[in-house]
């Protein structure tokens, strides 16, 4: 669902390209060049500092954004929220991206997907 949302987004890609190779804990994103993902992570922690969203460590902190989706976070609303936030923060930082309403759609209807 997280991977689906991001999809709309347009800015953000996930860093596995075939949903069937991606991990069930977590959704890694790709910052397109130029974009720095420690900086795209505070934006979203700005908009929803309640979000399990962060960078990367090591190497990868400048391109790499991390989403955990287990625990407590493996819940539809924090998928949901963790979308929210990516948007209004690549929105503060200039960046183009579709509103949360569509990316929420899109995470919804994978959620739903996967719960049949």
């Amino acid at each position: 669902a997280t991977r689906a949302g991001v999809r709309t987004l347009g800015t953000l890609t996930p860093y596995v390209t075939r949903d069937g190779d991606a991990a069930p804990v977590a959704t890694t994103l790709r910052a397109p060049g130029g974009m720095d993902a420690r900086e795209r992570v505070a934006a979203a922690q700005a908009a929803d500092a309640n979000v399990p969203v962060q960078a990367a460590a090591g190497d990868l902190a400048k391109e790499m954004i991390r989403v955990n989706h287990y625990g407590r976070a493996a819940d539809r609303s924090v998928v949901l929220a963790s979308l929210a936030a990516l948007a209004e923060g690549l929105r503060a930082l200039g960046a183009e991206a579709s509103e949360a309403a569509a990316a929420a759609e899109a995470a919804g209807a994978a959620w739903d997907g996967i719960a049949a």
